[in-house]
C-alpha cells in the first residue's frame, strides 16, 4: 500500500508514513483504547505530506479507494480523520456518521446488521461504509 500512495502522490511530496499492524502489546507505548484495531486483521497507516505538497486530499483518497479496491479486493479500507480537530467534531468517533445496533440476541443482529449495510452501501454520498467490529471473527464461548 506505501508504494500505491507513494506512485501516486509522489515520493517527494510524503513526508512520512506510520503503519500499526494488529493489536498492540501492553509494553507499546500507545494504548489499545487510541489504536482502534481489533486484532490481527487490521491496520492503520497514517501518512503525513511534506507542508508544501499541495495534495488534494478528497481528490487523492478518491483516487487511493479505485487503486486499492483493484489491487486488494478482499480488504476493506476507510479513510479517516488524520487531525485533531475533525476528530473532536466527530464527537470521538472515527468518523462522522456511526450507527450502532445492540440487542439479546446475536443471530439476529447479525443478518439485519448486513442488511443496513447493504442499503446503506447504496448511498453515494456516503464513502468507506463497513462494520467496524468483526462479526465473524474467531471466539471461544465460556
Amino acid at each position: 500500500m506505501t508504494q500505491t500512495i507513494e506512485d501516486d502522490a509522489g515520493v517527494d511530496k510524503i513526508e512520512v508514513t506510520i503503519s500499526y499492524v494488529g493489536s498492540q502489546p501492553p509494553s507499546y507505548a500507545i494504548s489499545n483504547a487510541y489504536m482502534w484495531t481489533s486484532g490481527s486483521q487490521e491496520s492503520i497507516m497514517m501518512v503525513s505530506f511534506q507542508e508544501d505538497a499541495h495534495v488534494q486530499i478528497k481528490d487523492f483518497q478518491e483516487r487511493l479507494r479505485k487503486q486499492f479496491a483493484e489491487k486488494y479486493k478482499n480488504c476493506e479500507f476507510t479513510f479517516e480523520a488524520g487531525d485533531i480537530v475533525n476528530k473532536v467534531m466527530n464527537f470521538g468517533s472515527s468518523t462522522p456518521l456511526r450507527i450502532d445496533i445492540d440487542g439479546p440476541d446475536y443471530e439476529k443482529l447479525k443478518p439485519f446488521s448486513y442488511e443496513l449495510l447493504a442499503e446503506l452501501q447504496k448511498l453515494t454520498c456516503l464513502k468507506d461504509v463497513g462494520i467496524v467490529q468483526p462479526l465473524d471473527y474467531p471466539t471461544v464461548d465460556v
